[in-house]
């Protein structure tokens, strides 16, 4: 075999560029600390920058959010106008949720992160993870008036609203997306079935009705009687204030 020998820093240069990709490319335990640490970094310092757009059904307009000074701001565009605008008024949807959940948000830390526009577009729906109670749902028109809660019940709700789940990156169905996705609406919206559990309550399901959130009827209420009698001692839920002076639960 012939070598080929390569005088001083030239030699060490192509000694260099021989060596596997994946030897070269490796980082030190620096390198990957800061790349763990530039989300943290970043956050709260650049403006302007948009999230994942979500086309609202038959029209060609589009939703996202996007990071703003102070938090987020949701923004609607209209392709065919090539307009853009804020989705809906922040401010005044703030303070209705201030006001309906004694918890204090402004205009830019609004408590979701993902809506869904429905009555022709005069409205929106969303969920909240409220801190001591469960995840809720609620409806609110663009004004800031009008705020509907879905869910009454003290405890985590599973309710389906199939657009919602789309557009916060699940799946898409019922009223305006593909059949055989799961919906707890009726199929003219007039009705829908909420089922919501704690911790420390078994499952509960109730039928209400859509205009005004009333309740129906209890269709289900689950039984733990055999369970407890058992000897089984399930969590314990708490609420605890936080360091922020906001509440906190767990199990």
């Amino acid at each position: 075999m012939k070598i080929r020998k390569y005088p001083g820093k030239l030699g060490i240069l192509v000694f260099l560029l021989s060596l596997p990709v994946s030897l070269r490319s490796q980082g030190t335990a620096a390198d990957y600390e800061r790349a763990r640490n530039l989300r943290a970094q970043t956050q709260g310092l650049v403006y302007d920058s948009p999230e994942r757009p979500v086309w609202i059904e038959k029209s060609h307009r589009f939703w996202y959010r996007k990071a703003v000074k102070g938090g987020n701001q949701f923004m609607v565009v209209d392709a065919d106008m090539l307009v853009k605008q804020a989705a809906f008024d922040h401010e005044k949807l703030a303070a209705s949720l201030s006001s309906a959940s004694g918890q204090k948000y402004t205009g830019f830390t609004l408590p979701f992160n993902a809506i869904t526009f429905t009555d022709n577009g005069e409205a929106i729906e969303f969920q909240i993870a409220a801190a001591g109670s469960g995840i809720h749902y609620y409806r609110i028109n663009f004004d800031g008036t009008g705020l509907a809660a879905f869910t009454q019940g003290d405890g985590t709700h599973t309710l389906a609203i199939p657009a919602l789940w789309q557009n916060a990156g699940g799946g898409r169905g019922g009223p305006g997306g593909a059949a055989g996705a799961p919906s707890s609406f009726s199929a003219d919206m007039t009705l829908y079935v909420d089922i919501y559990s704690r911790v420390d309550l078994p499952p509960v399901m109730e039928l209400h009705r859509t205009a005004d959130q009333k309740q129906l009827m209890v269709v289900e209420r689950a039984d733990a009687h055999d369970l407890l009698k058992s000897g089984w001692v399930g969590p314990e839920a708490f609420v605890v204030k936080g360091e922020t002076a906001k509440r906190i639960s767990g199990e």
